[in-house]
């Protein structure tokens, strides 16, 4: 089985949280998004491929400094949204079954 992360969004309405470190390593409860979100895959997956754009070589460097325990492959985002960023794994996705997996935050003003 293939996981897809979509982790190459700008994370624009998380406004200045994201003006210097990548969402996917924003730290939640003292770990980065991307990790948990690794971690929570099942064991059934065994190739990952993580869809990256903005600040891209800073979660290159995390994934490839934290985490080796599955085959872990980079796509660069063509086209901004989350439809460009399933576009830019196209070719990755078409044979086998597919896990895809999103990392969204909404963040609540009150």
């Amino acid at each position: 089985m293939k996981a897809v992360i979509l982790a190459g969004g700008r994370g624009s309405r998380m406004g200045a949280l994201t003006d210097s470190i990548p969402k996917p390593l924003i730290s939640v409860c003292d770990k980065p998004l991307i990790l948990h979100t690794l971690e929570a895959l099942p064991r059934v997956v065994e190739e990952i491929f993580i869809v990256v754009g903005y600040k891209k070589d800073a979660i290159r460097s995390f994934i490839q400094q934290n985490f080796s325990e599955r085959k872990i492959r980079f796509i660069e985002q063509e086209n901004s949204g989350t439809g460009g960023a399933l576009l830019s794994a196209k070719y990755e996705i078409v044979i086998g079954i597919v896990f895809a997996v999103t990392l969204v935050i909404h963040l609540i003003q009150k």
